[in-house]
């Protein structure tokens, strides 16, 4: 998808356009998922999947494209990488306050 295609659907987007949000995600899935696949440490990785951490970032950006501001595609990349990020840190956060330290275990 060339720049100008994808600023449009960046426009479209912001404007509650699920169809285009959708193609954006689609475009931007797999560095998300290298990206948060990274971010998973060996203790973790049997607990946690990127499929899972991206999947509930996707639903918040659903949630809330409209009410951000979407002013173009390299802006879109970075507000849909926090919000995996944001993901990513929360489940790694429950995971350590769970009963048993996964920390601790041996692979």
């Amino acid at each position: 998808m060339e720049k100008a295609e994808r600023e449009k659907f960046v426009a479209r987007a912001a404007q509650g356009d699920c169809d285009a949000l959708q193609c954006l995600i689609v475009q931007h899935h797999a560095s998300l998922r290298r990206e948060v696949a990274r971010g998973i440490g060996p203790a973790v990785q049997r607990y946690l999947d990127p499929e899972d951490v991206l999947q509930d970032a996707y639903v918040l950006a659903f949630r809330h494209a409209r009410a951000a501001d979407l002013q173009s595609a390299e802006h879109f990349f970075r507000w849909l990488r926090t919000i995996a990020q944001n993901q990513l840190k929360s489940r790694l956060r429950a995971l350590r306050q769970q009963k048993s330290d996964i920390a601790r275990e041996q692979p």
